[in-house]
């Protein structure tokens, strides 16, 4: 795992003189989310609907570990929707959302169980 790797890492590279501790804190196995099937196509319609445009779909990383316990427990995938700019600077001192985006996001959210409901199963 990656703690490891660099824990070992910064070990090697350290003079005599400096002990290294490195304490991992959480963490979440890595899990890959499909990007197309019936249930992505419901979310792009409801996405339509909210935004007025079409999606864009789009593996980026993230840490969410209930995602992977989902997979591995449930063997279920997760769909994962977003509705910030790529701009919006999330998780920094100077994040935001811009309000356009939250009402955007309120209508895509009230239209995605009807989408969802078309999904034969």
């Amino acid at each position: 795992d990656i703690c490891r790797k660099t824990a070992k890492y910064l070990e090697k590279i350290a003079p005599k003189s400096v002990k290294v501790k490195v304490d991992q804190h959480g963490g979440a196995k890595a899990v890959e989310v499909p990007t197309d099937g019936p249930w992505l196509d419901a979310a792009g319609e409801a996405i339509r609907k909210g935004f007025g445009k079409d999606p864009l779909f789009m593996k980026e990383g993230g840490s969410i570990p209930i995602v992977g316990d989902f997979k591995d427990i449930l063997g279920v995938d997760t769909l994962l929707i977003g509705f910030c700019q790529n701009n919006d600077n999330i998780h920094s001192p100077n994040e935001r959302f811009k309000l356009r985006d939250f009402e955007r996001g309120c209508r895509t959210a009230a239209a995605l169980p009807y989408e969802l409901a078309k999904v034969a199963r």
